[in-house]
């Protein structure tokens, strides 16, 4: 087994889970078994942070990286990445297209390269977000804590920012999610 994919979701999601689920196990089982789907899924009890800690817990592959339930990723996702991590990197970067009421908005770039988290006027920079498969040794290096109702992510980020141990990336120029 290479990477794990984690989703976090809600009974009153499955609409959302199913779109993502319909495009993204067809990409999974052609992977021959070395990549996994891992989802928790309730009806509100557990936090974003809560669902976040328990899934990473339970990773026991290489890889790791969340999706998002109401998300979806390109047809060539799984394979790109893949591809991506035969070098063994430590990151993987791609491009993400984002999107307000079904219309796409601004491009999201996730590269190393940025050194944070910048909103330009044309785009988005990011460098270490949830959605880039990165090594599952300096994931569980961060634990996700917020509080119900904030932003589960910026803080896990920070964290795994601070170990520094994220150096080497292959980055898929192209929109992946």
């Amino acid at each position: 087994m290479t990477w794990t994919i984690l989703i976090s979701t809600l009974g009153q999601r499955r609409t959302s889970l199913r779109r993502l689920l319909d495009g993204l196990m067809p990409q999974v089982d052609a992977a021959g078994g070395r990549v996994k789907v891992l989802a928790y899924w309730d009806n509100g009890e557990a936090s974003v942070a809560e669902k976040r800690q328990a899934l990473l817990d339970a990773v026991d592959t290489d890889y790791v990286c969340f999706i998002d339930d109401d998300d979806t990723v390109s047809p060539d996702y799984v394979a790109s990445i893949l591809g991506a991590l035969e070098s063994r990197p430590d990151y993987v970067g791609f491009k993400m297209q984002c999107y307000c009421d079904g219309k796409p908005t601004l491009m999201s770039y996730h590269s190393l390269e940025h050194g944070g988290w910048r909103n330009k006027e044309d785009c988005y920079l990011r460098d270490i977000t949830t959605s880039n498969p990165m090594r599952t040794s300096v994931a569980k290096r961060a634990r996700f804590n917020a509080l119900r109702g904030q932003a589960e992510d910026v803080d896990w980020v920070s964290q795994v920012r601070r170990t520094a141990l994220l150096s080497t990336e292959v980055y898929v120029d192209k929109v992946l999610y």
